[in-house]
This record gives structure tokens, sequence and C-alpha cells, in this order.
């Protein structure tokens, strides 16, 4: 109900009021208060395409913050969150005192001071709350809206056109807008698309909603589907089916004919349609293009329903998507399979939909209608569609687990995730119980706090009945400042209906009703967010600043907290643990920079330190901390490419570990996305490199180099080709234009996004003949298989090309190209296959880069027999460089991924590749990340030449087996497991490994080997890898041993922990493999090790002969054993000991072990290499030597201070 105000009138109308209730029951109602007429605070005249007024549009706005936000396409991901709104000063909201200015614009009141429901129900309704008003005879409106953003739109009844939404529909309303409305005119464009939709009788099909939405660019080309990326026109069919809309820009858009509500004989259409040019006109449809549009009749007619009620459900969403076979007997979901299809069911309540699929099996996606969905949830049914009329009955899912979760004032926690995790896990994604599809069992929180999941784990295709886990309730970020995640510890009950038991820490927070109500844990980081003049900056709509935690040791997400419009914030950081915590700028900006701070925390949870990367205190206010956005010191563009910008841009510093003046590699010290506005970094004082590598979308150009250097914190030189690119302080790079380009082809298809590599040949004793290939890049082909690079210099380079992750049955292929220079100009000469053979380019001078077809391809399973998908494959060989009959190291040969194929319903994990030699090789199978069961396999593997070329086969029962030429590989399973701690006694190793080494000679060989206890272990087993470590972890590496006996054991640090040094013990095997025993420093319980990592006995500090001390500075262990004295020249390899990094403070640590720098083995120095400039120019300080040091075993502490010798 709307109250209209005469033509004239300085009021608006009145705010909308839903008078039916929440069960749209018909019947007679009453207003709770009387209408009242708005102050206006937008006011315009609506025009057609001549700039004539319109009479009798309708013009509506639409709260600006719930249109595109948290919920999926299609109109069935839920709805978008709405802000709140800014309360008048002087306004008390509960009583109405002092809003009489507002009041009406909010909403009518009645006597009690209970405002009456606005808009469409609020914002629990689709859209949110909406104002209105209805065009005069001069075109003029006037809108009452709140204080707020928001979107102005216009339908014309006339002819069926309704303008889009957009920026340039916008309007900001605020207090001030009660006296001088916000001007927002409106004019309907010249109608540019049109069409004709008829029903598949051949008749009109009158009185539906056509629109049109933009796709974005990057999921079009790059997937081959319409992303939403913003609204293009909209419209309606007349009496004969016909469509007029305006379309004003150029662009993709994706055009869309809704069904009309209720009918069951036709179903959606969808095309995607180019406008080359802004108001290009577009008239035509379908292949072959024709003006009309018919409909198709559906094959598939179901219906959705409550599974207690059998209710239908009116308005729900549902989605059928291509189901695959995993090869186990279980699907998944694959929208690459096939075409999908979605809509909403009716709103006759009888849950209808319609849709038109291909035989086989789908997954038909459920979610619950927009309105009236409380205790439901998205279910998931797999159906098999087969010849002619489907009928198709799907549920609702119902949680057995629900409630309600509150911040700590009792208030609801608005949106968020909860997912259900192992007993006592507080890493959910690696320690997640699979439902009956394979998938995690995760939920969603509404923004009234309402929790709902339903819990049905399985395991061995059986589902566990009572079975005890947690669960993990997340907050959003972004609406949940003062809340962080907390975990519940839960118990169902026996036949999986409901909860047995709920607790934190001991405490119930089950209800009698069988929910629980779960209060969010409480931030121990809480703040604001400021600028570095202490100023609060805050998140907007389009704006988001993050507070964002991790542990650089573990590699451990903690998660983020997104700034309020006022800058505050909340993150809760674990006990006992040292926190980077960054403060991030908004995506693109160039006005901040992110910041990085350093915050430990104790056994309470208590912070007890918050630094910068200065080592500055944090500033606080009382208990809060005032976290400060970084203030860019590097801004610049990067030009020369015309479409969309969707780059990264990386800030590195060269390595010169050789001390011979040439870059070996460089080190990432910063990056930023880099987008159309340009970058904006902040650096320290130094040299580096900056490299922007366009986007896979970003066809045409290449990545750009530049080199800068950053003195008294600013940019004082920029060259990108020796040629200055600073002005003004800004950096002005050029985007690099391919001097080598073409297509990678799989066969007669375009290999899309084909991994491109870039190698140089180096020829090192100058005989003509390239020793071997230096990796100098990388490129990514786009959707179409088109690539290009820049070679930068003349010579002769490897270029392979590598199968994209949708690529399979085929291998990668090595062509060797051939640059000269010539003017200043580097040109591709030539270009050879493997075999020798020409390419010839085409007449754009692009290449065409066919890959090979395998010799060696099969595929992974575990010791189940299941898939193994995403393993990963490596082939390399033994080398003898000096001849002597012992290997020297391997050489990698090739590699590739285990990737999933589809034949005939069941779904393998298949690799492919081309070993062009032959010879024996070793096969390393590596499990993925997320397979926690498998250990990684080792093979040997035959290639041999025959008259069909080189074959390749391998016969280890149980291991790797070829049978008609499909090679099986089996992952292993382990007998060996251990967690290694560093050496600070608590914190889990992460990223690292575990050597396990045997005495195989017995010594008797004169190959002694690494020594222990007078044992030379010389010959290399394994090693076992440690990823990613969960703080609750129980073990951090497995591995398998075949043979009894005793093994000596090196266990690595992470390669940031400065502190830990390397460990080795002794492990005994016994009884094939079934007993393991290990000696000190480890020990053993139930074959399970366990190990603490030592701590450096030789430690000091480096200090810069500038002053200050020196970061990352590698410092060499050397031990003059042939006593050949201590200069630089006389320190050898074979003297070298062991190396470090300093920290940003310079401190370094060593462990030295018995007999490596004791008195009667000569005492040791220390050498250390101070890290090279970008650039490549002179360092500040020279390679400079300490005095010696003498270290007699691991208990012998010693202290070695060095400052270096300046160049």
């Amino acid at each position: 109900i709307v109250a209209l105000p005469a033509d004239g009138s300085a009021l608006a109308a009145s705010a909308p009021v839903d008078v039916a209730d929440s069960t749209e029951t018909a019947g007679t109602y009453a207003l709770d208060s009387p209408l009242a007429f708005s102050v206006a605070t937008i006011a315009g005249t609506v025009t057609d395409a001549d700039d004539l007024p319109i009479e009798g549009a309708w013009v509506f706005a639409m709260d600006a913050s719930s249109m595109g936000g948290g919920g999926g396409g299609g109109g069935g991901g839920g709805g978008g969150g709405n802000s709140e709104e800014e309360i008048p000063e002087g306004c008390d909201p509960t009583t109405g005192e002092g809003c009489e200015e507002f009041m009406s614009a909010e909403g009518a009141k009645g006597t009690d001071g209970s405002a009456s429901t606005s808009g469409g129900g609020g914002g629990e309704e689709e859209g949110g709350p909406e104002y209105f008003s209805i065009s005069d005879a001069n075109g003029a409106y006037k809108l009452g809206t709140p204080t707020g953003n928001w979107i102005v739109m216009s339908y014309n009844p006339n002819t069926g056109e309704m303008t889009a939404p957009g920026m340039d529909s916008m309007a900001t309303v605020t207090a001030a807008s009660a006296t001088t409305p916000e001007a927002m005119d409106i004019n309907f464009p010249e109608a540019n698309v049109s069409g004709t939709v008829l029903d598949p009788n051949g008749d009109p099909y009158s009185g539906t909603f056509v629109m049109a939405f933009m796709c974005d660019e990057w999921g079009l080309e790059e997937m081959g589907e319409c992303w939403f990326a913003g609204e293009g026109g909209f419209g309606d069919t007349g009496a004969d089916g016909s469509f007029v809309m305006a379309v004003p820009n150029a662009g993709a858009y994706q055009l869309e004919v809704e069904v009309k509500d209720g009918d069951t004989s036709v179903v959606r259409y969808t095309e995607i349609f180019t406008l080359a040019a802004a108001g290009e006109a577009k008239t035509t449809w379908g292949s072959p293009a024709s003006a009309t549009i018919t409909l198709s009749a559906p094959n598939v007619v179901g219906t959705a329903l409550h599974p207690t009620t059998l209710e239908g459900l009116d308005d729900a969403w549902v989605m059928a998507i291509p189901a695959v076979d995993r090869g186990d007997g279980t699907y998944e979901a694959n929208w690459a399979s096939g075409a999908t299809a979605m809509g909403p069911t009716t709103r006759d309540g009888t849950g209808t939909f319609t849709m038109s699929l291909a035989e086989g099996m789908y997954f038909f996606e459920l979610d619950p209608p927009w309105r009236n969905s409380s205790g439901m949830m998205r279910s998931k049914t797999l159906v098999t569609i087969g010849s002619g009329v489907n009928e198709v009955e799907i549920f609702i899912g119902v949680p057995n687990v629900a409630g309600t979760f509150v911040n700590g004032e009792g208030a609801p926690i608005q949106w968020g995730f909860l997912m259900l995790c192992e007993a006592n896990s507080t890493d959910c994604w690696r320690n997640a119980p699979a439902d009956s599809d394979g998938m995690q069992i995760q939920g969603n929180i509404n923004d009234d706090g309402a929790i709902g999941i339903s819990i049905h784990p399985y395991s061995g295709g059986e589902e566990v009945m009572g079975g005890t886990y947690s669960l993990m309730l997340e907050p959003d970020p972004f609406r949940n400042q003062g809340s962080s995640k907390v975990y519940v510890d839960i118990t169902m009950n026996s036949d999986n209906t409901g909860l047995e038991s709920a607790s934190i820490d001991g405490t119930s927070v089950l209800n009698s009703d069988g929910t629980i109500t779960v209060a969010a844990g409480v931030p121990n980081l809480t703040g604001t967010v400021v600028d570095a003049a202490g100023t609060p900056v805050g998140s907007t709509r389009d704006t988001w600043i993050g507070v964002c935690a991790h542990n650089n040791l573990t590699h451990t997400h903690v998660g983020c907290s997104g700034a309020d419009t006022s800058g505050n914030f909340g993150l809760s950081l674990p006990a006992s643990g040292t926190w980077q915590v960054n403060v991030e700028p908004p995506w693109g900006s160039t006005t901040y920079s992110m910041k990085q701070y350093t915050v430990i925390t104790d056994s309470s949870e208590a912070i007890t330190s918050c630094v910068d990367a200065n080592s500055v205190a944090c500033t606080t206010s009382g208990s809060s901390y005032l976290l400060a956005l970084g203030t860019p010191n590097v801004l610049g563009t990067v030009s020369g490419y015309e479409g969309r910008v969707d780059a990264h841009l990386e800030a590195m510093v060269g390595q010169d570990p050789d001390d011979d003046g040439v870059i070996d590699w460089y080190d990432w010290a910063n990056g930023t996305h880099l987008g159309a506005s340009g970058f904006a970094l902040q650096l320290d004082d130094g040299s580096y490199k900056l490299k922007a590598n366009p986007g896979w979308a970003m066809s045409g150009v290449s990545a750009a180099e530049a080199f800068i250097t950053v003195a008294s914190g600013s940019v004082t030189a920029a060259t990108q080709g020796g040629q200055d690119i600073l002005s003004g302080g800004a950096i002005g790079m050029t985007w690099g234009t391919p001097n080598f380009s073409g297509t990678v082809m799989a066969g007669a298809s375009a290999a899309a996004e084909a991994h491109v590599e870039i190698k140089i040949g180096q020829d090192e004793n100058s005989d003509g003949v390239i020793d071997w290939y230096r990796w100098e890049d990388w490129a990514n082909a786009n959707s179409s298989g088109a690539f290009g690079v820049s070679l930068a210099s003349a010579g002769t380079y490897q270029i392979e090309a590598r199968p994209g992750w949708g690529t399979t049955g085929y291998a990668s292929v090595a062509y060797t190209v051939v640059t000269t220079s010539a003017d200043s100009t580097i040109s591709v000469a030539s270009v050879t296959d493997p075999n020798g053979t020409a390419v010839t380019p085409g007449s754009d001078g692009s290449y065409t880069l066919s890959l090979a077809t395998p010799n060696f391809s099969g595929v992974v399973v575990k010791s189940d027999g299941s898939a193994a998908f995403d393993a990963h494959i490596d082939v390399m060989q033994q080398v003898d460089q000096d001849s002597d009959g012992q290997w020297d190291y391997y050489e990698w040969v090739n590699s590739d991924h285990a990737k999933p194929v589809t034949v005939e319903g069941v779904t393998t994990a298949n690799f492919a590749m081309n070993i062009s030699n032959a010879g024996t090789y070793e096969l390393e199978v590596w499990p993925s990340w997320t397979d926690t069961e498998s250990v990684r396999r080792r093979v040997t593997i035959t290639a041999t030449s025959g008259v069909g070329g080189v074959s390749v086969s391998c016969n280890v029962v149980g291991a790797c087996v070829t049978a008609e030429g499909i090679t099986t590989i089996t992952l292993g399973s382990s007998n060996i497991s251990g967690l290694v701690t560093a050496s600070d006694g608590s914190t889990l190793v992460s990223w690292s490994g575990v050597d396990a080494l045997f005495n195989t000679d017995g010594d008797s060989g004169g190959v002694t080997g690494e020594q222990s206890g007078g044992v030379g272990y010389e010959d290399f087993i394994d090693w076992f890898n440690i990823g990613e470590t969960a703080a609750d972890a129980t073990t951090n590496f497995r591995g398998y041993l075949e043979n009894d006996g005793t093994y000596l054991f090196k266990a690595f640090p992470s390669w940031t922990d400065e502190d830990s040094q390397r460990t080795s013990f002794l492990v005994t095997v016994a009884d094939s493999g079934a007993t393991i025993t290990c000696a000190s420093p480890c020990t053993a319980t139930d074959n399970v090790l366990a190990v603490q990592l030592s701590s450096g006995n030789l430690s000091g500090t480096i200090t810069s002969s500038a002053s200050g001390g020196l970061a990352n500075a590698i410092v060499f262990l050397y031990n003059d054993s042939n006593a050949d004295g201590n200069a630089s020249a006389d320190l050898g390899a074979d003297e070298l000991v062991r190396e470090s990094v300093t920290t940003a403070a310079g401190a370094y640590s060593l462990l030295v072990d018995s007999g490596e720098c004791s008195s009667g083995q000569g005492s040791c120095v220390i050498k250390v290499q101070p890290p090279a400039n970008a650039d490549g120019s002179a360092t500040t300080d020279a390679v400079s030597i300490s005095s010696s040091v003498t270290v007699n075993n691991t208990a012998d502490t010693q202290t070695l201070d060095l400052t270096m010798t300046a160049n």
C-alpha cells in the first residue's frame, strides 16, 4: 500500500507498507498506523529517447547495499545483506522523538511507537526495501527514501521497457537531502535489442519478463560461462510476444526469457550475445538466426517439496548439474561435463519446475525459497534423466542440527559459515568428515543468526551413527567485527536425527528442544584501522579493508576481520603463538598499501607484544590497537593494453650467493593486484626488480619488467629496457610486446590454459653446444590456447608447452627456438620441434605448438584401489657426472598431475607424458595434499627403443604395472610416521621434510657417507615430506621403509625457522616393518616417532657497515680442514660445513656437531655474503669473513658477531 500525493506536491509518496502477514493469507487487514507522505529526498524527471517527458512511468528506489550482496546467481543463492541505515542526529528510533522530519520516509509508526513493515517486507525479503513514485504529466517524480545509497530505476508501462540499475543510477541520501533533494533524472535510451517470443506451438508468449545482463569478461573467455558483471536492459513481451529494451553499452551479455509463473509448458531461454559498439542493434537470435525465439517444451517436469509436510515450495531455486562417477561408485557435480539448467519453482503452492536436459546423470540442487524458509537448507539429489518426459520429485534439506549463533551481547550474528570437523580438530579443511557424496559437510548462518546443517557422515559407504565431532561456526568477517569463530564439541544421537550433546569447553550449549545456542568468541585483538595520521579508515560498499592473520612458521591462516565503516575490527588469535597480522587496503588502492605487524599471544590468549615490521610498538587506545595502513612509496602504472586489466605485480630482490656479480635468482619481497588504476607498494630502501604479469584473459601482451632503486623512502631511479621511466615520482611501465606468440594445440583442438615454460640455453664451456637450459619465465595460454611471450635475448631457447588442467591424453613437448638481435630488436629466427623439423609460422608470424602423443600414460590409484586425483608424477634419471661409477644427482626428465577423466560414467585419475630416450628412470609419485593416508611411491621404469619409437613400462607388483600400454601406479601406505617439533618445543614444523639414509655397504666399500656413531650412512633411501601441519596434529610426516635395519634420519626445520637446526637421529626397523624404535633425541610410541629439533649452538648478529642488522645475508660456516688459510680464496667447497640466512634484525644461528669445529679438527670461520641488488649494482657491504671460532660439541654454545666490511 502506497499513498501518492497530488501532482505538484512538495511531498513524496508514503513509505510502502506490506499489509499481509508472513503466511500471505488472503483476507481483510487493517493498517497498524496511518499512511503519511514522505519528505522528498530524491527528485528528477523521466524522459524518453527523444528527451520528451514520460507520464505515468513507475519510479522506484532500492537499497544499494542489498543489491549484489551475498548469495548465488539466478535468484537462488539467498538474499543480499542490508547495511544498517544511518540514524539522524537527535532522532530516537524507539520513541520517534526528534524523528518527525524523517518518520514517514522510514515507515509510518503506530501510537505504540512500532513501525509498519515497509518495502516488500524489509530486509528479510528479496531486494530489500523499495520506495515508489509515478511521474506526472511533466515527467517529474519525487521519492522519500531514508539516508543511505539508493539505486533508482524506472519502468515505462507504455512500452514495457525498464532502465538498468548501475553506478549512474545511484543516489546518496544524507540528512541534508530532506532540505535539498538529490537530483536524479532518468532517461530511457533508444531501444536497440528486440525480438519476438513464441511458445512451442508457435503462438505469441506474452506477459513475460525479458532481461539482459552483462557477462564478466574473464569468466566468459576463460570458463565459457556468463558470470553476472552488471545489468544491461529489461523489458517484457507484449500481446504479440514482442519485446524491446535498451542495452546502451558495448560488451557481452546474456539474454534471459523467464517463464511466466505457474507455466509448465515451456522452459527458460538463455543466449549469450555481443554488442561490438555502444547502441548496436541486436534483432536476431538462435542458430540459424531468426527474429523470433521459440521456447522449448520441457522434458523434465519436477516438484520441490518439504519432506515433512509434503507441501510444494514456492519460489525455490532448482539447478541441475551433470554428475560424473569418481571411479569408486560415488558421484560428484562437474560443471564442465555438459550444459546445466536452472530456474525457480512456481508460486502456486505446488513447487513445480521445468527443465530441458540431455539424457544422463545429474545432481539437482534445491535452494530454499527467499521467504518462509525457516528450518530449510540446500539439498542435493542424484537423478537419472532418460528419454521422453521425466517426472522428478526432490525434497528440500531439513537440518538435524539447528540453533542460533549470537555475539557477546546476545544479538544475532549476521551471516556466517559452519563446517563439521573431526573431533578435537581445528583444521577443518584437512580433517573433515564427508557426506554420502564424498563432500565436506557444511552449512550457512543466516542474517538472523539461524544455524542449520545436515550431519550425516559416511565412511566406507555406510553412514556413521552417533559420532563425536567438532562443529566450527565462523561469523562473516564483513558484518561481525566484534565476534570470532568458535568450535562446539558435539555428539550425534544413535540414529543421527539430532544431537546427544553439545558443549564449549565443557559447558553445554544444548537447549531442551534439541537446538543449540552458541555465543561467538570474543576477539583478543580489537581496535581501529587508521591512516598514517591516525585518522580512522573504514570500509565502504565498494572498498573493503581487512585485518588478516596467519602464522608464518606453520603457514596457518587464522582468519580475517573486515573493518566496519568506522574502521573498527576484531580478530581472535590463538594462544601461544607469533602471528603476522596484515592490514590490507582496498583492492586496487593507490592511496594505501598493506602494512604488517607481528603479534605474540601467551597461553591465556592475552596479547603480550605488538610491533610493526620496524619493531616499533603498536599504538594503543586503552585496550584497543590502532593499526595503520601503509603509505605506499612506490606508485606507478603499466600501459599498453586496451582491455580490462586484471594482472599481478611483484617486487623482487636479486641474490648473488657466489659473489660473481651476476644475479642467480630473485627473492619475492612484495606484491599487489594490478588493475586499470595502477599499482601501489611500500618498499624499504634498496634495489628491486618489478615484474608485471598479465592475467590469463589479457591476450596480445607479455610480462613487463623494470628495475628500481628506493632511497630515503622514495623511488630515485626506474628503468625499463634501459630507458628512464620515472616521472614526477611515479613509475610508467609498458606491457611487453610478444616476439614469440602462437597457439598450443591438443590434436585438432585448442589446448585451453596450456602452460608455457621458457628456458634459455647455457654453453658453459663455449664449445657451441648447449650444456643445459636455465629457467627464465613462464606464461599461460588462454581458453583458446593462444599465448604470447617476450624472449629477451639472442640465443637458443627451449619452449616447453604443457597441457592445462582441462586437457587430458596429451603430453608436454619442448620446441627449440633460436633468436637473433638486429638494431636492438630480438626476433625469432627459427622454431624446430623435438624431431628437428622446422615449424613454419603463419601469415601473422605466429606459431602452432602441438602437444605430444604420450608414450607413458595410465592411472594412479590409492592402496584401496580408488582414484588418486591430483597425485604428482615425476620422472628422473641418475647422472654420474664424474664417471666414477657412483651417481651424483638425479636429473629431472618430465612430470604430470593425475587429472580426472570420465569414460562411460567412470572417472579415473589419469596421467600422460613423453619420455624421449631409451634408458632406466626413477619414477616418483606423490599423493595430493588432501590425501593424508597415501605415501610417496618410488619405482624404476624402463624405456626401450623399437620400430614404433620409445615405449615405457614398469613391472613392480602392487606398485607399478604396465599392461596393454596402460600403466597403473599404486600409491604406498605408510609403516612409519612421526611428529617433528621446532626447537622451541611447541611449534609444529611445516613445509619441510625428513631424510632417511642407510649404511648399505657396511662401510666396507670405502664410501662412509654421513657419520653417526662411527658408522657411515651413504645411501639415500627416501625423503618424507612435511606439508602444512595443523596446530593439533599428532603426526606431520609419514613414509614406508621396506627393509629391516638401522637408518639415519635427518629432520629439517621449516624454511622460515631461523632458530631450529637440522637434527639427526637413528631409527631401527624390525619385524618386517612392524616394529619401529629410535634413539635420542627421538622417542617412539606405538611406532610413532617424536623429535624436537635442536637449536643452534653458534649464533650472533651480522651488522652492516652502514649500521644496523644486515637482513637476508647468507652465512657460510667453513672449517679450514686442509690448513691452507681462511682467506676467501682459500675456503673451498670441500670445507663448507653448512649455511644459514640472517633474520630481519641480522641474527643467525647454526648447529655445530662434534668434530666439525673442535680444537682437534680445526677451528671454523663464517663467511657472510650480503644480499645482492636487483639491478646488479655494487652492494654497500663486501663479502666479509669472521675471526676463528672453536665449537667442541652440540652442548658448547658460542657467540660470533661480525661487522661487515664496506665495499
